[in-house]
Parts: structure tokens; C-alpha cells; sequence
């Protein structure tokens, strides 16, 4: 780890260029699974499977962490949440949710129906 970068930057920070790098392994990892083609895309695949990209199911991990965490009985965890709300609250409105008063299923849900959005368009984008 760089001597400048702090503890809480490598939780809860994921550049853009990192999401890719980890929804590529993904689907690749996936399209080796389910003996799928390599040149096509898998968010067919994945919707079909039950699954999502691994960039949204880390999001949604993050989110569910951010809210146990700030709804935890250890008052430590509460104030190091409470120091992170700006991070939570950019994250959440992504997904048009609130954090700290939103329950694990609906962040699951959230994130859920933005990966059916995105999978309508691409279906209606090749129609």
C-alpha cells in the first residue's frame, strides 16, 4: 500500500477502472462456467442466471455494510459510519435510495432494478 493512501481509502474506494478490471474477470470467470460464447456480451446471461455484474454486487455489498454499521450497538462503528456518510450518501443516490433508512432488501432491490433498466436498454438497443 502507498505510505499516502490511508486504511479507509482502500474500503471504500473502487476507481471506475477497477470496476471494469473486476466485472471483466467476472465475466470472463462466468462465461467459462456456463461454456459461454467469448465475444458476446454476458448481462443476458447473467439476468437470465439469476446473478449481476460484480461492480453492482460490490455496491450493494458496500451499502448493506454501511448500514449495519451505522445501525450497529457499538458506538465506535457508529461514529466511524457517521465519518463516512458522504461516501454512503453518493453511493446510495446512485440508486435513488436513502442510506441509514433503508433496509438490506430494499438496497437489494435498488440495485436490482438497475440492473434490469440496464438489461431492458441493451434488449431494446438491439431491437
Amino acid at each position: 500500500m502507498d505510505e499516502g493512501r490511508d486504511l479507509r481509502a482502500t474500503i471504500w474506494y473502487m476507481s471506475p477502472s477497477d470496476k471494469h478490471k473486476v466485472d471483466v474477470a467476472w465475466n470472463n470467470c462466468f462465461r467459462k462456467v456456463v461454456n459461454a460464447c467469448w465475444r458476446g456480451g454476458v448481462k443476458l446471461l447473467l439476468f437470465y442466471c439469476n446473478t449481476m455484474p460484480a461492480a453492482l454486487l460490490v455496491e450493494q455489498k458496500k451499502m448493506i455494510f454501511y448500514n449495519k454499521a451505522l445501525h450497529s450497538n457499538n458506538i465506535l462503528l457508529r461514529i466511524l459510519s457517521a465519518l463516512h456518510r458522504n461516501e454512503a450518501q453518493k453511493l446510495s443516490s446512485m440508486y435513488h435510495i436513502f442510506p441509514g433508512h433503508s433496509s438490506s432488501i430494499d438496497i437489494k432491490r435498488a440495485v436490482l432494478v438497475k440492473f434490469c433498466k440496464l438489461t431492458y436498454n441493451l434488449i431494446a438497443s438491439d431491437n
